[in-house]
């Protein structure tokens, strides 16, 4: 989730034994990927219990995309990439927050709309909802506002 614009932070929220938090407190990045619904399952795929050594990208026959700006790799496969650095984190319930400065933010040409944003109607990014449950937005709603 978006934090702030100035610097460009996001946000999200991982369980305290996950590979992930670990590796990111290790290196002090780390990449978020942008996925479309046609890689759910090789996704989760990566979200299982693997031994520390172990390439969840290579489990789920997915490819490492090398990052512009920082060394943690992205997923080749994904439409999106935020390369961030580690801010913070902080413990909230029984989950972790991680809060990234975004250095990078790379794109397929095609899922690009005005020349910066994500187009999600063409696109359609898979969300997380909670568990096993994810969405995939299919329209764009704006706020128009009146003049006076």
């Amino acid at each position: 989730m978006p934090v702030s614009v100035d610097p460009p932070i996001i946000a999200f929220a991982s369980a305290p034994n996950r590979h992930t938090l670990a590796n990111i407190r290790e290196t002090s990045e780390f990449v978020v990927n942008i996925v479309q619904s046609e890689l759910m399952e090789k996704l989760w795929i990566c979200s299982k219990p693997f031994a520390k050594n172990v390439s969840e990208i290579e489990k789920a026959s997915l490819d490492e995309k090398r990052s512009l700006k920082i060394s943690t790799p992205g997923i080749a496969e994904c439409i999106a990439w935020l390369e961030c650095k580690l801010e913070e984190e902080k413990q909230l319930g029984d989950h972790v927050v991680i809060f990234g400065r975004v250095v990078q933010v790379s794109a397929v040409e095609e899922c690009v709309r005005e020349g910066c944003y994500l187009d999600i109607v063409k696109c359609h990014p898979l969300l997380h909802v909670g568990g096993k449950d994810f969405t995939i937005p299919r329209q764009l709603i704006s706020i128009v506002e009146k003049e006076g």
